[in-house]
């Protein structure tokens, strides 16, 4: 990241392809891993100048939301059917949106999972981690595969595709549902839930690594104080 080749560097009146280009060599290059270092370079280079596409890290809005998570089955990244009612709603999940091509909001949010991961299967060791692709046709379980690679998931963190009604079905359920078909215009959610049973936490925006252990804290507290009655 420290050398981005001329050609990639940005004007103040340039337009926000070329930064697009560059972080697209830097996140796409096969075999290349996704260092903290780099993703944290490309996180600064989009909040300042894609701003319209990429909220910057620590503006993110909350608001609650009830989901009842479609009885649909989709499909992990090792070939293999999965429920995902069940894989939802019996958990603490951590749920994101996501594909493999993306090269602005899509590696940042997965990156953020990556960072919080750990510290968050200490606080709650029920918890999943969910990554749920919304472009089925290009998004093939090896696709994934490599993708999940590149950030180092293992464990109790799934990846899935799917048909394509199913998975415009599972994005209404979350209110996380785009206009028409230019993947593009997703939005940065990431959706929090501490218990099974419980409702979501929809974050919009990027958290950085604080802020999210902060805020799956925070929803746990009723459990907590539950628990100890």
């Amino acid at each position: 990241m420290k050398n981005i080749p001329a050609t990639f560097r940005m004007s103040p009146r340039g337009g926000s392809c070329a930064i697009a280009l560059a972080c697209a060599a830097l996140l796409v290059a096969p075999g290349a891993p996704a260092a903290d270092d780099e993703l944290e370079a490309i996180r600064a280079q989009l909040s300042s100048v894609c701003r319209h596409k990429t909220p910057t890290e620590g503006r993110f809005k909350k608001s609650w939301l009830h989901v009842r998570v479609p009885d649909v089955t989709l499909t992990n990244r090792y070939g293999k059917p999965v429920e995902l009612a069940p894989l939802i709603e019996d958990h603490s999940t951590v749920v994101q949106f996501i594909f493999t091509t993306c090269t602005t909001i899509c590696p940042v949010l997965t990156a953020s999972v990556r960072k919080v991961r750990e510290q968050l299967a200490e606080l709650d060791p029920d918890l999943r981690f969910v990554s749920i692709s919304i472009d089925p046709e290009q998004d093939t379980p090896r696709r994934l595969r490599n993708y999940a690679k590149r950030f180092g998931a293992s464990g109790r963190w799934t990846f899935l595709t799917g048909d394509r009604h199913d998975i415009m079905h599972v994005l209404k359920a979350f209110g996380a549902y785009y206009p028409g078909n230019n993947k593009m215009y997703h939005k940065p959610y990431t959706f929090l839930k501490a218990g099974k049973g419980s409702r979501f936490e929809r974050i919009d925006g990027l958290m950085g690594g604080a802020d999210f252990v902060a805020e799956y804290r925070r929803l746990m507290q009723p459990a907590i104080a539950s628990a100890k009655r």
